[in-house]
């Protein structure tokens, strides 16, 4: 039996460790921390290195969307969008840790927290953190408090704080559109909208007209260029921001919305526009994490840095079969989790040699494409070239192992189901409905999706 490395047992490192067992190989993981989920294990105390969600963090996505594909949820979980505290005390067993010469490997990506080098920060006498030290808003009561970045993180930690704090200022070098967890009828937003048919009916659309009426949509919620958080580069140029409560805490005054940091003075913070805020006793960088795999060869390393020479953000292209896979470095419109699993799935398929790659030359060719067409899209930064769309994405993906639902012929064998995986949202059950790694309950799992999402909100008779 041959051994695969898996490295890290987080989000992507766990179910590439089960999709080992699913192909017959034996999964070995190489794990820093002394337990399992990575940064979604909740922990209170600060490890170097080591990233946390906040206690108060509620995931963006919602329980479907962000489920394994032959691994939902239960139908009586009492949650619709997970929580940390969901996450911390469920019940699981830390993975024993071995070292063995092995042959290949699937790899999650070695995070470190990027700190930019602003101007004065040796001068300033307060505190300066980053968002991965963070963890909740105590010993930051009545604070005065900078938050340098508009990312999910950094607003969601700006939100928190804005509610002991005396003053939180967040920092922006531009804006960013926001969009809510929970859409029309209060259901998840991601349901809603990542659904097959929306997908194909805005491929017909011009993409500038796609974003006009999304900006219609989004400014019905929000004003956003009269609460400055307006971008002259429409909704997409940038990953999207999900927070429910921003815009009443601006509205409130609790949250400020600043220029980028120009400069630090001993107490004070001088901004792009010119303004300056004295008196201020902390500044958050929420900017993000550098990526990297300190310990392989050249050919696969700075791909963080706009860099991508990953097939399908996968596979180094060469010439023989891959014996390393490299699984959820890339940024989606959805959750990552049915995104890791499926490339997993691939790259085990890969490995055993079910799945043969195309040449090195269309590898390569691809690889450009991708390139080419986000540098058009995105806004030049650190994490936009390797952005995907997630339906289209998942259905490359799924092509390439023989695993994507055929819904035409669906459509006459279970017209029923067929209508749920077309108008519905495209849940990763949806890649377990036919082909490789069939599952028997995938069809009874996607029909019954909104009675799962549904069911944590009937917590008293409505008649």
């Amino acid at each position: 039996m041959k051994r695969v490395a898996v490295i890290g047992a987080g989000a992507s490192g766990l179910p590439a460790i089960k999709c080992c067992l699913d192909e017959g190989f034996q999964p070995v993981c190489f794990e820093m921390s002394d337990d399992i989920g990575g940064l979604w294990n909740f922990t209170p105390d600060v490890r170097a290195g080591q990233g946390s969600v906040m206690k108060s963090t509620i995931t963006n996505t919602s329980k479907e969307m962000m489920a394994y594909s032959d691994f939902p949820h239960h139908r009586d979980s009492r949650y619709t969008f997970i929580t940390a505290k969901y996450l911390s005390t469920s019940e699981c067993t830390p993975t024993s840790l071995v070292c063995f010469n092995l042959r290949h490997g699937l790899l999650w990506t070695y995070r470190d927290k990027y700190v930019p080098d602003i101007k004065g920060q040796d001068n300033f006498q307060g505190q300066i953190i980053h968002s991965q030290e963070y963890r909740d808003f105590h010993g930051f009561e009545d604070k005065k408090i900078v938050v340098v970045g508009i990312g999910n993180s950094g607003v969601d930690a700006a939100v928190e704080l804005s509610r002991v704090a005396s003053q939180v200022y967040l920092s922006t070098r531009d804006g960013r559109y926001i969009f809510s967890r929970v859409s029309e009828a209060g259901m998840p937003m991601d349901m809603i909208h990542l659904t097959r048919f929306k997908r194909v009916a805005i491929s017909y659309l011009p993409r500038s007209l796609v974003a006009k009426l999304y900006m219609m949509k989004l400014n019905q919620m929000v004003n956003h260029k009269a609460y400055c958080l307006e971008t002259d580069n429409g909704p997409f140029s940038k990953s999207v921001l999900i927070n429910d409560e921003l815009p009443s805490r601006i509205a409130c005054g609790s949250i400020v919305v600043k220029s980028g940091v120009k400069c630090l003075h001993q107490t004070s913070v001088e901004f792009e526009d010119g303004t300056i805020e004295r008196d201020v006793d902390v500044i958050l960088l929420a900017t993000g994490y550098t990526f990297d795999f300190p310990f392989l060869h050249s050919s696969v390393r700075g791909l963080g840095e706009n860099n991508n020479k990953l097939y399908k953000f996968m596979f180094p292209p060469v010439s023989t079969r891959p014996t390393i896979c490299v699984i959820g470095l890339l940024q989606a419109a959805g959750a990552l989790m049915p995104i890791a699993e499926m490339q997993a799935r691939l790259g085990l398929a890969v490995f055993k040699g079910k799945v043969t790659l195309p040449s090195v030359k269309l590898q390569e060719a691809d690889v450009e494409n991708v390139r080419n067409i986000n540098k058009k899209v995105f806004l030049d930064s650190k994490r936009h070239y390797v952005t995907v769309d997630y339906i289209l994405y998942m259905d490359e993906l799924a092509k390439l192992f023989g695993c994507k639902p055929h819904l035409v012929k669906m459509f006459f064998t279970d017209p029923n189901l067929a209508w749920c995986c077309l108008f519905g949202p495209c849940t990763p059950y949806q890649y377990r409905l036919e082909g490789s790694g069939k599952w028997s309950g995938a069809r009874d799992t996607v029909l019954h999706q909104w009675e799962r999402t549904l069911a944590p909100l009937k917590t008293r008779p409505v008649f």
